[in-house]
């Protein structure tokens, strides 16, 4: 087992027996998106789990992004002396927001480093996954501003779309990027299912 968790706090940190639970509330459709995360062997640990703080917050307040996902958690196999770390996002039409999904997703990776460091554990040795739940997969918008000769389309209000972003986004993967620096973040992407108009889900089994 990791002997050094006991070095974490109790609400930052957490062994789960039952599933646990992602939701998210987008207001402006009134839509709920919920996935379900199961356990189907191992010790599964629910990580940055705070009650105190704000979901989407950074927990490192010297670090740059103030951004976060909406979950991590960890898979322990003792027997293989393994960790599959997963750090997840729910979007309804993530290409829509590709700038802030990369900045979330790659918070959510530099916070795991940090506590893996702290645990004593090998970063090499840990394999990192990064599934987005999602809605609808496609970007109008990007694939209109492609053609030639047509005056290019910007929405109000909504976050500018890079192309290369989401050319890299179509082969699932997405480029953090700032100064001299950068880190490929690849992508599992899960289609939600359609419950009602009001809902969708998603049950994972990992």
């Amino acid at each position: 087992m990791i002997t050094s968790l006991e070095l974490i706090n109790e609400e930052s940190i957490k062994l789960k027996e039952d599933p646990i639970n992602v939701e998210e509330f987008i207001s402006e459709f009134n839509l709920w998106m919920k996935v379900k995360i199961k356990n189907a062997n191992g010790s599964l640990y629910h990580i940055f789990c705070e009650p105190s703080s704000k979901i989407e917050e950074s927990r490192i307040k010297f670090f740059s992004l103030n951004n976060f996902p909406d979950c991590i958690f960890f898979k322990y196999d003792q027997e293989e002396n393994t960790i599959d770390c997963y750090i997840c996002e729910l979007k309804k039409k993530p290409s829509n927001q590709l700038k802030k999904l990369k900045n979330q997703l790659f918070s959510g990776f530099i916070h795991c480093k940090a506590l893996f460091s702290i645990l004593d554990l090998n970063i090499e040795q840990i394999n990192f996954k990064f599934p987005v739940y999602l809605i609808e997969d496609n970007n109008i918008e990007v694939e209109y501003n492609k053609l030639n000769g047509r005056p290019k389309k910007v929405t109000p209000g909504r976050e500018v779309t890079e192309p290369t972003d989401f050319e890299n986004w179509k082969q699932n993967k997405l480029i953090y990027s700032k100064g001299g620096y950068s880190y490929n973040i690849n992508i599992d992407k899960y289609q939600m299912n359609k419950v009602s108009e009001e809902l969708y889900t998603y049950e994972h089994i990992i």
